[in-house]
């Protein structure tokens, strides 16, 4: 990767995964990679989960609440490689394309300190990762 722009800048809303990656590509002078295009084939489909789930009606909203039907939860994506491969470029494109609007964008190694600096303050308490768990729910939901 020859530039250290945020090519992020020049994608919108409308735009899918592989149009916003090409178009960063072509802008910025970087080189497709097949691993990369194979990966945003896989963040393509969980994007569109996750706005499909974003679209539930308010009456289906109501009819699950009403019969207590449980959401399936989504299955995420974990990627990881060798620094530099350009995780964080994805991710970073994945998160900016996505047209939901709660969202959080939180690299893992923030994450991963954030986890530890709770578990420090938390110090000897009972299932210690499920009071965080909650923490971080009632922060994100």
């Amino acid at each position: 990767m020859t530039n250290t722009l945020n090519p992020l800048k020049i994608t919108n809303q409308t735009m899918t995964l592989f149009t916003a990656y090409r178009s960063a590509l072509e802008e910025f002078d970087y080189q497709e990679d097949p691993l990369q295009v194979e990966i945003l084939g896989k963040l393509q489909i969980l994007a569109d989960s996750l706005t499909k789930t974003a679209k539930v009606s308010l009456v289906k909203k109501a009819l699950r609440a009403l019969y207590q039907t449980k959401k399936r939860p989504k299955k995420g994506l974990y990627i990881w490689g060798e620094v530099g491969r350009g995780k964080t470029f994805l991710m970073d494109l994945f998160y900016e394309e996505l047209s939901i609007t709660r969202k959080k964008r939180q690299h893992f190694h923030r994450f991963m300190h954030d986890v530890h600096a709770r578990l420090k303050i938390l110090g000897n308490t009972s299932d210690p990762l499920i009071t965080i768990l909650m923490t971080l729910r009632k922060i994100l939901i």
